[in-house]
């Protein structure tokens, strides 16, 4: 994977926990950028940087994150702090997510274009059930 910023050491991880336990971090984003076959379908140092995240963003955060800083604290850096850091309040936008749910991540259940995960073949938990 070309991933940028590049997978962390455990240290540079337990910091960024700390700081969104702490607040000094103000929000989550999957930061969702697609880019063209042209950038990704090449030699590996002339690819863009980036890999699939918007369908295991929810379920990735039910993993890692939420066990460290809670479901509460989660929705207020996913959703309710970047709206009111963009002046967006009142959104009428919603993902509904079975947290409870486990389902496979492959090439069948991918719902991107793109064919580039770290998360490929494995389980997950949360299955995003509706967005709106």
């Amino acid at each position: 994977m070309k991933l940028k910023p590049f997978l962390r050491s455990k240290q540079h991880q337990d910091a960024l926990f700390q700081g969104l336990k702490d607040g000094v971090i103000d929000a989550i984003s999957s930061y969702h950028t697609p880019e063209t076959l042209e950038n990704k379908v090449c030699e590996f140092s002339y690819a863009a940087f980036g890999s699939i995240s918007f369908q295991t963003f929810l379920p990735m955060l039910a993993k890692f994150v939420s066990p460290k800083i809670g479901w509460e604290k989660v929705v207020e850096l996913t959703s309710i702090n970047p709206s009111r850091i963009l002046k967006e309040e009142g959104s009428k936008s919603y993902i509904l997510i079975d947290l409870e749910k486990d389902w496979t991540y492959n090439h069948e259940s991918n719902l991107s274009l793109a064919q580039n995960s770290p998360c490929f073949n494995q389980v997950l938990k949360g299955e995003i059930i509706e967005i709106v």
